[in-house]
């Protein structure tokens, strides 16, 4: 059995005619037979970073530093924690490799600081959106094992720390596998071209989806785990989305300095808490839809 996890929305009752874009957490189940079941589980929240840098994308001001008009608050991004800065490597960008200024949604990572036994915790849609000691590494390999072309093909995020006396690269960001358009009404029905031209309903409210596919391997977390407790009892009951910079990073690979792809000026734009999901499935991969509604 496939199984997946989608947003839906909610919002005013039909007697007020103002939206709230909120998402509501659901687990998508498709039976034997084929047939599609849905059960809600939690809900997701745009985090205030998130939501001023789309603002400010939209009028084309993200970068307007010096604008004594806009009222821009400051964001932690991820990668100047001192968990990563302190790294015995994290390497800056290499000059000039970051081609642009405007931060991408671009990876995903699992936490389990979203719930305390059976019961799930707000979203503080005000906080930077992450604690780094409640953040999975993806990936934890002792330094001998560890294959920086292949990994940072698929995650981001990567750092060379000493744990206990041995040194292990960890990534903690994996990539999105893909992403979908779709401008709908809220029944779900894709609209047509020129929609004017045959939505007369003026009350039919319609909205624009973006669809982010995040594939959970048997792999991820599964050192971290293993290291701190049980690799088998793997376990996120949260989901952090995240916005940064592509750049180039210099790693170095049987003593040869490579320029790999990289992120930096990472921040969380988005978080969802739910009761606690199990990692391991069996050894199968675990395919989860993330649907971000713009009203």
């Amino acid at each position: 059995m496939q199984k997946k996890v989608f947003l839906d929305k909610f919002g005013a009752t039909d007697a007020v005619h103002g939206k709230q874009v909120v998402g509501v957490l659901c687990e998508k189940l498709i039976t034997p037979t084929g047939e599609v079941l849905f059960e809600p589980v939690e809900i997701n929240d745009t985090l205030v970073g998130g939501t001023q840098m789309m603002a400010l994308k939209m009028l084309g001001l993200e970068h307007a530093d010096t604008d004594d008009k806009i009222r821009k608050i400051k964001v932690t991004n991820f990668d100047s924690d001192p968990y990563f800065t302190q790294a015995t490597v994290f390497p800056n960008p290499v000059d000039g490799s970051i081609a642009s200024l405007d931060k991408t949604l671009f990876g995903f990572s699992l936490g389990i600081d979203g719930a305390h036994t059976s019961t799930v915790k707000a979203v503080s849609r005000y906080d930077k959106g992450y604690k780094v000691e409640s953040t999975l590494p993806l990936v934890e390999v002792a330094i001998a094992l560890d294959d920086p072309v292949t990994y940072l093909k698929t995650y981001a995020m990567r750092c060379e720390k000493m744990i206990d006396g041995k040194r292990y690269a960890q990534y903690f960001i994996k990539k999105f596998n893909y992403v979908a358009v779709t401008s709908q009404d809220v029944s779900g029905s894709q609209l047509t071209d020129y929609p004017e031209l045959f939505l007369k309903d003026a009350r039919i409210d319609v909205e624009t989806v973006v669809e982010l596919d995040l594939v959970v391997d048997p792999i991820d977390g599964r050192g971290w785990f293993q290291r701190t407790s049980n690799a088998m009892d793997r376990y996120f009951n949260a989901v952090i989305l995240w916005l940064g910079n592509k750049c180039k990073v210099k790693v170095n690979i049987d003593g040869v300095q490579t320029q790999l792809d990289e992120y930096r000026n990472i921040i969380a734009s988005n978080r969802t808490h739910r009761r606690d999901l199990p990692i391991e499935r069996g050894g199968k991969i675990t395919s989860y839809s993330y649907l971000l509604y713009f009203i």
